[in-house]
C-alpha cells in the first residue's frame, strides 16, 4: 500500500507540473498579448524555470519522505524478525520446561485469588489424571480432586498461607477419576498488594507416589 501511494504521488506531481506548464503558457499569451514576442518568450522561460525548480524541490522532498518511509519499513521488519525470534525462543523454553516437568513428575500452578481462576501445567493434569476439558479450572474444582479425607487439611493449609502468610507446604492424596490414588507434595507462595490483600498464589505439585 505504501509503495503504491508513493507511486501515485510521483505520477500526480508529474501530471500537475505538466498542467501548470501548459496553463502558464496559455495565460502568458492571454495576459501579455500586448508585449513583443521576444519578451513573451523570456517570460515563458522564466515561468518554466520557476515551475521546474518548484517541481524539483517537490521531488526532492518526496524522495526524502520515501527514504524515511523505507527506513521505517526496514526498522519495522527488523522488529518483526526480532519478535519472531523471541517468540520462537519462548516456545522452545516452554517445550523444555514441559519436558523437564514430565520427567521429574513436577507440575506448576497459578491461582488468581481475586478472580478465582486456576491454571495448571500439563504435568499436573497427568498427575491428577484429568484433561483440561474435564477440569473446571477453579479452586473448588481442585478441592474436588483431593482425596476426601485430606480436603480439610488442604483447605486449612491454604487459608494459613493466604490469610496468615505462613509457608504453604503440604502432602496429601489425589483421587483420580478412575479411582487410583496418588500421593503428592505441594508448596507455594502468595503475592499481596500494597495494602496487604492477597492477589494470587503460585506453587508446584510433586508426585511422590
Amino acid at each position: 500500500m505504501m509503495r503504491q501511494f508513493n507511486m501515485r504521488s510521483v505520477l500526480l506531481n508529474v501530471l500537475f507540473g505538466a498542467i501548470a506548464i501548459i496553463t502558464g503558457h496559455q495565460l502568458t499569451h492571454i495576459v501579455l498579448s500586448a508585449f513583443s514576442d521576444h519578451r513573451i518568450e523570456l517570460i515563458e522561460t522564466a515561468i518554466a524555470v520557476a515551475l521546474f525548480l518548484i517541481l524539483a524541490l517537490g521531488f526532492a522532498m518526496l524522495r526524502h519522505n520515501v527514504s524515511k518511509l523505507k527506513t521505517s519499513d526496514d526498522k519495522l521488519n527488523a522488529l518483526n524478525a526480532e519478535r519472531s525470534a523471541t517468540m520462537q525462543e519462548l516456545a522452545e523454553s516452554r517445550d523444555s520446561l514441559a519436558k523437564a516437568q514430565r520427567i521429574a513428575h513436577l507440575g506448576s500452578w497459578d491461582w488468581d485469588i481475586q478472580g478465582g481462576g486456576l491454571s495448571w501445567s500439563n504435568e499436573i493434569y497427568r498427575i491428577f489424571g484429568l484433561s483440561p476439558q474435564a477440569f473446571g479450572a477453579t479452586y473448588e474444582a481442585f478441592l474436588d480432586a483431593v482425596y476426601p479425607d485430606d480436603r480439610d487439611s488442604v483447605i486449612e493449609a491454604v487459608n494459613r498461607a493466604v490469610y496468615e502468610k505462613e509457608p504453604y507446604s503440604i502432602e496429601h492424596r489425589v483421587l483420580r477419576p478412575n479411582g487410583e490414588i496418588r500421593h503428592v507434595h505441594e508448596q507455594g507462595e502468595v503475592v499481596y498488594d500494597a495494602a496487604g490483600e492477597p492477589l494470587s498464589m503460585s506453587g508446584t505439585v510433586l508426585d511422590i507416589t
